[in-house]
């Protein structure tokens, strides 16, 4: 818990070249942790759960539901956005243009096995996806799905948070840093927690009125 991680600044240091990674600071300019480094793991969270949302079925019928789709092509699984691109041909209707014909099938194959209930057919080199409405019932189990995802890149954060303040406390008993440096390093990282976890709130709580519209 925080609560925890707190009172372990206060305790022995533990082996100064436990688990500091590529968060290590550079104690010569001060910096007990690489807070570009914290950010940069917090920031990279972040977007995987923005591109999670985006996957998720809303109300209304959307081409960006499509994007993270994986599609085998070329001998790997790659975002149907970087092989396709899908647009909105009518409210029910979505167009799935593939940029190489050969992947047609693959794509196909892809959007009908996503698990979103899509019945995608073929026409030409264009593939056709019709969008079921969605009942109350299936938008709320997707909205259970988006407070999943959403508990889980909390804790994501503060994975990075709990290797961060390991990272401060390894620099107890270094010359030159005091207590306050290692509370003052920890209320630091502590601020860009806060601000990710209302990132993540505001995120979800966008998401989840486009899922429970009709």
């Amino acid at each position: 818990s925080e609560e925890e991680e707190d009172q372990s600044l206060a305790s022995e240091p533990e082996n100064k070249t436990a688990k500091k990674g590529t968060l290590e600071g550079n104690l010569e300019e001060g910096k007990l942790v690489d807070m570009d480094a914290v950010l940069s793991r917090m920031n990279k969270i972040i977007d995987a759960f923005g591109k999670r949302l985006s996957s998720l079925r809303t109300g209304r019928t959307d081409p960006a539901m499509l994007d993270s789709i994986q599609v085998h092509a070329y001998g790997s699984k790659q975002s149907l956005s970087n092989v396709a691109q899908a647009s909105l041909q009518s409210a029910k209707l979505l167009h799935v243009s593939v940029f190489d014909p050969s992947l047609i099938a693959d794509v196909e194959k892809a959007i009908r096995n996503s698990g979103m209930n899509l019945n995608p057919t073929v026409d030409g080199s264009t593939i056709k996806v019709p969008v079921p409405k969605t009942t109350k019932e299936s938008r709320e189990e997707v909205a259970k799905v988006a407070r999943e995802a959403r508990e889980t890149t909390k804790r994501s954060i503060l994975a990075v948070r709990g290797d961060a303040v390991k990272v401060i406390k390894n620099c107890k008993g270094e010359p030159g840093i005091s207590e306050d440096d290692l509370f003052g390093a920890q209320e630091e990282v502590d601020k860009e927690v806060e601000k990710m976890n209302s990132k993540i709130q505001e995120m979800f709580q966008k998401r989840e009125k486009d899922i429970l519209e009709n």
